[in-house]
C-alpha cells in the first residue's frame, strides 16, 4: 500500500488549486515525495509516514516519518496522531518523551483510533478511565481490547471474550477453553475446551499447544497419545516455551526412532508452513 502510494505521488502532476491532488496520469515526475508532502491530503501523510517508518518503497528514515505524521497529525487525522505517539514513545527520529507520546494517543483515542485507545489505557491507573478506553476500542471490532477486557473483567468480560475468541485472537481462544475446562463462568465443557485450544494452537499459542501437549500426555478428556503429546510440545517449544521443552523430554523415551524422525517432520512442516 504505502510502495503504491508513493509511486502514484512521484507520478502525480502538481495541483492548480491548493488543498487537492488530481488523480495519477501516465506523466512522471521525479523526485523525493517529501518535496511535496505538505500539498497531500492527511492520510496520503500518513501512509506515507509509515512507509518512512518501516523502509517500505523508501529509505528507512524515522524523522521523515515524523515530518509526514506530524502533518497529517496537526489536521486532526486520528491514525497520524497514534503513529507518531509511538515515535515519540520508542525515540524515533526524536528525543524519547513518553509524556508527548500519551499527548498524541490521548488525541488519538479522543478521535476514535483503537489502536491509541489501548496504549493510553496501558499508560493509565487501572480504573474507570482505561476501562473506558478498553471498552471503546473494543465497541470498535478491535479484538486486543476486547480480549484484554473479557480477561479481566470476570463473568461480565465473557462476552468480549467470546467476541475476541471468535475473532480469531489466540489468547483469547486459549483463555475460553480454560473457561470451559474449569466451568469458570460458563457451563462446563471439555470438548468445546479442546476445540478453542485447539483453534488458539492452530493460530500459534505456544500455552494453547502445551496444554494440548498435556492432555494427550494423561489422556485427560482425549485417548492417551504419546506421539501427539511429543508433537505438541515440540511445537510450543519451538516457540520458546521453557515449560513445553520439559514435557516434551519426559515424553521422549516412549518413542521409536522412527516415531521421532516422522514427528520432527511434521514439526518442520508446521513450523514452515506458519512462516508462509
Amino acid at each position: 500500500m504505502g510502495r503504491l502510494v508513493i509511486q502514484w505521488y512521484r507520478k502525480r502532476p502538481r495541483s492548480s488549486t491548493p488543498g487537492t491532488i488530481p488523480p495519477p496520469d501516465h506523466h512522471s515526475l521525479p523526485g523525493d515525495p517529501l518535496h511535496r508532502i505538505e500539498e497531500a491530503d492527511p492520510e496520503t501523510q500518513c501512509i506515507l509516514g509509515t512507509s518512512y517508518a518501516s523502509g517500505d518503497g523508501v529509505p528507512l528514515d524515522y524523522g521523515a516519518a515524523m515530518k509526514c505524521y506530524r502533518l497529517a497529525a496537526e489536521q486532526q487525522f486520528a491514525r497520524a496522531q497514534y503513529h507518531l505517539g509511538e515515535l515519540y514513545a520508542a525515540g524515533r527520529g526524536v528525543e524519547r518523551d513518553l509524556e508527548q507520546a500519551v499527548t498524541w494517543w490521548r488525541m488519538a483515542a479522543e478521535g476514535g483510533d483503537p489502536l491509541a485507545q489501548i496504549r493510553l489505557a496501558d499508560q493509565l491507573e487501572p480504573g474507570d478511565e482505561a476501562d473506558a478506553m478498553l471498552r471503546k476500542a473494543a465497541k470498535a471490532g478491535h479484538t486486543e481490547a476486547q480480549y484484554r477486557l473479557g480477561a479481566r473483567s470476570g463473568r461480565e468480560g465473557m462476552p468480549w471474550l467470546s467476541m475476541a475468541a471468535s475473532a480469531g485472537h489466540p489468547d483469547a481462544q486459549r483463555l475460553l477453553g480454560l473457561a470451559f475446562d474449569r466451568g469458570t463462568w460458563v457451563e462446563r465443557d471439555v470438548e468445546q475446551a479442546m476445540a478453542w485450544w485447539r483453534k488458539a494452537a492452530a493460530g500459534g499459542s505456544a500455552a494453547a499447544r502445551r496444554t494440548l501437549g498435556t492432555r494427550y500426555f494423561h489422556g485427560d478428556a482425549v485417548p492417551q497419545d504419546f506421539r501427539r503429546a511429543y508433537y505438541w510440545f515440540n511445537l510450543a517449544a519451538a516457540d520458546g516455551d521453557v515449560e513445553a521443552g520439559m514435557w516434551r523430554d519426559c515424553v521422549l523415551p516412549r518413542l521409536t526412532p522412527q516415531d521421532l524422525a516422522e514427528i520432527q517432520e511434521q514439526t518442520r512442516a508446521a513450523v514452515e508452513d506458519k512462516a508462509h
